[in-house]
């Protein structure tokens, strides 16, 4: 992918789900691991919506509303991909 995207001027987006590294809710991983509460939004619904607002914001602020987006992934994210091409058909391919 590295190597083709440059040859289609394709843009590569590696998003990071919520709870995990730097994307940490409540600003710290002690807040978002505190409660029930505060994991309410680990899940994957709200992983989706994430992207959803990403790729549209993305798309909005490059000026690249028809552009297509193309998702995949490995595990976890070939999974997210899936479902978003199914809850979401508008946004991806």
């Amino acid at each position: 992918m590295f190597n083709i995207a440059p040859r289609y001027k394709a843009l590569l987006v590696f998003p990071e789900d919520s709870y995990y590294g730097e994307s940490m809710p409540f600003g710290r991983q002690e807040a978002a691991y505190k409660d029930a509460e505060s994991l309410a939004y680990l899940n994957t619904e709200q992983a989706l919506g994430d992207f959803v607002t990403l790729i549209t914001d993305l798309k909005q602020n490059l000026s690249t509303e028809a552009c297509p987006v193309v998702l995949f992934g490995g595990l976890y994210g070939r999974m997210l991909a899936a479902w978003m091409r199914l809850k979401y058909p508008n946004i991806a391919i």
